[in-house]
């Protein structure tokens, strides 16, 4: 018992030590201080949660087409209906990313009531990707159609469509297009 006794003394001597200086508390907190440290966290949280909310946000849909050199719009489609398969899988991912997101940032109650009205968008969003992914493993990337393009295709008829395609799968433009070319 006096051994406790003593190194309990001698350990609260220690802190005075440290912990003061002439009576005086080494460390003072200014609670204003610590406030404005409270509301900066709490905006960087904030911020962080709206970016990782719009994160989730669906990437609209304009005509786009894989493209890659020295290939034709049946190769493609070949591609295309080969990745829809995994498809789902990135759908999955992307609805359990959102749920395990939405947990951590607002709780296991608000978490997943945040992620609920979204998942449907999630999960297309996150099929997109997945067929982007597949697609790029197998060398084609995804290039946006051009209002001019999207007209100059959608003014054609069905053969000359097929012909226009094939042309901007295989890496052209619209100005490299010649009707010379036409087989």
């Amino acid at each position: 018992m006096a051994f406790w006794a003593q190194s309990k003394d001698f350990a609260a001597a220690h802190l005075k030590l440290i912990f003061a200086h002439n009576n005086q508390p080494l460390i003072t907190y200014n609670h204003a201080i610590l406030r404005s440290i409270q509301a900066a966290l709490m905006k960087v949280v904030l911020l962080v949660a709206v970016l990782a909310v719009s994160a989730c946000a669906v990437k609209p849909l304009n005509g786009s087409i894989p493209t890659q050199q020295g290939h034709t719009l049946a190769s493609a489609r070949n591609a295309v209906l080969d990745c829809t398969g995994e498809a789902d899988e990135g759908g999955n991912s992307a609805v359990i990313g959102g749920y395990t997101t939405n947990v951590l940032l607002f709780g296991i109650i608000l978490g997943p009531l945040v992620t609920v009205p979204m998942q449907d968008e999630l999960r297309t969003q996150g099929e997109y990707d997945q067929v982007d992914r597949c697609l790029a493993e197998r060398g084609f990337e995804r290039r946006e159609l051009t209002g001019n393009e999207s007209a100059w295709l959608n003014n054609a008829s069905k053969h000359e469509r097929v012909r226009r395609l094939d042309h901007l799968v295989g890496g052209g433009t619209v100005e490299s297009y010649s009707f010379a070319n036409v087989q």
